[in-house]
């Protein structure tokens, strides 16, 4: 028997998931496998196969964050796939419940790169919209990262 491929609004294809990823296993994903972006404010995660990356995304998706895979093509030909959480707002809700089992020297780094671009706020010519995200990605930002981190920001 053929299994009827589920879908979801966006039209993604949610067979694909195993289990969605839990906050520990995304935080170490982020830190071995990612990269966080201040400016735009980003995470991103390559990996070759696909599916590792729907679980990410559905984990992170199940907590509030929105995330989406895309392909990476060079020459017309898929060679990897990336996870994006994008907008300030969400990149503050995923790593304001990833942060602990967040470890490296280098993305530790790139966290307190966006945090301080995150406290310079959007700019001028800002949208009021963006500039409450902004706000709520600060408040967001400086309530999670207290006590043992507070020595890394």
């Amino acid at each position: 028997m053929i299994e009827k491929l589920r879908t979801t609004a966006q039209g993604r294809d949610e067979s694909r998931i195993a289990r969605p990823m839990n906050r520990w296993e995304r935080g170490v994903w982020i830190d071995t496998e990612g990269f966080v972006n201040a400016s735009p404010p980003v995470i991103q995660i390559g990996q070759k196969e696909r599916g590792p990356l729907d679980d990410y995304c559905a984990g992170a998706r199940s907590d509030g964050v929105k995330c989406r895979v895309s392909p990476l093509r060079r020459k017309g030909i898929v060679v990897a796939y990336v996870a994006s959480v994008t907008g300030a707002l969400n990149v503050a809700k995923e790593l304001s419940r990833v942060h602990d089992w967040i470890r490296t020297e280098t993305r530790l780094g790139q966290i307190r790169r966006l945090k301080e671009r995150i406290d310079r706020g959007p700019g001028k010519q800002a949208s009021e919209y963006v500039r409450s995200d902004w706000e709520e990605a600060r408040a967001l930002l400086r309530g999670s990262y207290r006590g043992a981190r507070e020595r890394f920001f």
